[in-house]
């Protein structure tokens, strides 16, 4: 049987306790990981939300615009509103790819340091 030297006990103490560090830190990520995603999940909502509305402002608009028997001055109101409807849609498609290229790039952050940790694991004299 052989017995640990007062070096090794050291050793083993201090891959312990950078483990458990480690540990923490990846605690850290995933719940800092994890509330980000529940901030892109809202802001994906959030753009479906303002479309809904958006989409049967344009089609109104444009409704009003083909009629024949629509005064010219509430059509050109009607262009007005379709074509400041149309850009706010565009606004939230940029925001709603950029969402979910952030979700994307959130998905690809898998922390590496725990696993390489219990990989090592703490060293065995």
């Amino acid at each position: 049987m052989s017995q640990s030297s007062p070096n090794d006990e050291i050793a083993v103490e201090a891959a312990t306790a950078q483990q458990r560090e480690i540990e923490k830190l990846d605690e850290a990520i995933q719940e800092t990981l994890a509330e980000q995603e529940r901030s892109w999940a809202k802001l994906a909502k959030l753009s479906h939300k303002i479309n809904n509305p958006l989409t049967s402002l344009i089609g109104r608009a444009q409704l009003l615009r083909q009629r024949d028997d629509t005064d010219p001055y509430v059509r050109r109101a009607a262009e007005v509103i379709e074509e400041s409807s149309k850009r706010i849609a565009n606004y939230v498609r940029e925001l709603t790819a950029v969402v979910k290229e952030r979700r994307e790039d959130s998905a690809q952050l898998v922390p590496r340091s725990t696993s390489r940790a219990s990989e090592a694991g703490p060293s065995n004299p």
